[in-house]
């Protein structure tokens, strides 16, 4: 009877470690899941940028003429000074996590630093 008793808790315990491994399991194949959907749509249409940041297109433009035009003057700078961005053809893709450290740098820096 004592056997029996014995028997049937390593069972129950042998049970539930299993249970548990097996959510950590799933738990963690679906955080991965989430991370790999994250970083492609940290990829930023120039409209979804746009949205983002609530201004318009003329806006961004001015925004990206303006740099263009100090970054030739300059022969150094600082990386997140100006708008990041990608050229991928004729389009501009813009990368999330560049432009919230670009956010943050004009925030501390000033929006009108010359």
């Amino acid at each position: 009877m004592e056997n029996k008793k014995y028997f049937l808790h390593l069972l129950y315990v042998l049970i539930f470690s299993s249970s548990i491994v097996w959510s950590a399991h799933i738990v963690s194949n679906s955080t991965q899941k989430d991370t790999e959907k994250e970083e492609y749509n940290d990829l930023l249409t120039q409209s979804e940028l746009l949205e983002y940041l609530h201004i318009s297109e003329d806006e961004l433009n001015n925004i990206i003429n303006e740099d263009n035009g100090l970054k030739v003057q300059l022969s150094s700078y600082d990386t997140y000074r100006f708008l990041p961005y990608l050229e991928i053809g004729d389009k501009r893709m813009y990368l999330m996590n560049e432009i919230n450290e670009w956010l943050k740098y004009k925030n501390d820096h000033g929006f009108y630093q010359q």
